[in-house]
């Protein structure tokens, strides 16, 4: 093997570790180490989240005295910016699966926003609900594990208060439905009400123990909802009212400076359009199931009104395509 081959081997071996603090990492990124001498693997670690070992001292303790004269890897290192008068002292090797798997990390220290994720099952003319307003289950349950799972992984779940006075859903990471098995790590629920019309006994509020819940709201609510919200250990935000809703864009930097690198919409078609039309969404993620429904009344997707011209539509770019049961998942960045 030779040595660019070999470098690029073991820093792939250090990405795919680093790849097992998926979820358990926030606000740091994830990060992974190998100590390789003489083309073997003496010392492995990734960083398991905050407060824990960084993965080089963990690489570094576990080859003990073998560390010596030999090559350290890792998957983020913090001097690695070119400056002025002196080089980097890493090189760039897989750089870009690095950027990739911290893709919301990086977003998060460059805009101090979280790095937004739209979801949403529909079926293949783009309808979320019938015209009464059932949705459950579009998608099969092979897509919906795969939602929890992608849950766990993120640092907060955003729904609009339609959904929850709709569907009312506790919006938990579950690993297992029978029995049913929880995720260590839960979201931040994070509620778009601007007249705070999520009533205390909705799901997102009884069970605090669970999760936290955030509730977004504006001056226009009432403040006697607001204690009642507060009686049940929910929080309640209240921000300057644009055009009568929540203002996404500074509820999201109020969500960075928490420390909330990614968050999954999960909202209604009020939301989706809202978040669309402020260019907040990085990737979108569309599990389609292999059914037609039709009809004008039937819920789209992504509501408010369409674009004037068909060069205003939204485009995807890295668009892949997959199977998951017998649904099909549409995924792509913005």
């Amino acid at each position: 093997m030779t040595a660019p081959t070999q470098h690029l081997y073991f820093m792939t071996q250090a990405l795919r570790l680093a790849a097992k603090g998926l979820g358990q990492t926030s606000p740091n990124p994830m990060v992974g180490s190998l100590v390789v001498k003489n083309g073997r693997i003496v010392g492995r670690g990734y960083h398991q989240g905050p407060g824990q070992p960084h993965a080089e001292i963990l690489a570094l303790t576990q080859a003990g005295p073998r560390a010596k004269g030999a090559t350290l890897y890792v998957t983020l290192e913090p001097c690695c910016h070119l400056l002025k008068r002196t080089p980097p002292c890493v090189t760039g090797i897989a750089g870009e699966e690095a950027s990739q798997l911290n893709r919301a990390y990086l977003h998060w220290m460059r805009t101090g926003r979280p790095y937004v994720i739209f979801k949403a099952g529909m079926t293949l003319d783009g309808k979320v609900a019938t015209a009464k307003g059932e949705s459950r289950w579009i998608t099969g349950p092979l897509a919906r594990r795969e939602v929890h799972r992608l849950r766990s992984q993120v640092d907060a779940v955003l729904i609009g208060v339609g959904t929850v006075l709709k569907d009312n859903p506790s919006l938990a990471a579950r690993l297992s439905d029978r029995p049913v098995k929880l995720a260590p790590k839960q979201p931040l629920r994070v509620v778009l009400d601007s007249q705070l019309r999520t009533k205390p006994t909705a799901k997102v509020c009884t069970d605090q123990d669970l999760a936290k819940t955030l509730i977004a709201t504006t001056s226009r609510a009432a403040t006697s909802r607001r204690r009642l919200l507060a009686l049940a250990g929910v929080e309640v935000v209240s921000l300057s009212a644009k055009n009568g809703q929540v203002p996404l864009r500074a509820l999201m930097t109020l969500l960075g400076k928490r420390g909330i690198t990614s968050v999954l919409i999960e909202g209604g078609s009020t939301v989706n359009a809202a978040a669309l039309r402020a260019k907040l969404v990085n990737r979108v993620l569309l599990y389609l199931a292999p059914t037609l429904m039709g009809g004008q009344d039937a819920k789209s997707v992504i509501g408010g009104r369409s674009p004037k011209q068909l060069a205003q539509a939204i485009r995807l770019r890295d668009v892949t395509v997959r199977r998951v049961g017998g649904d099909l998942v549409v995924e792509g960045d913005l």
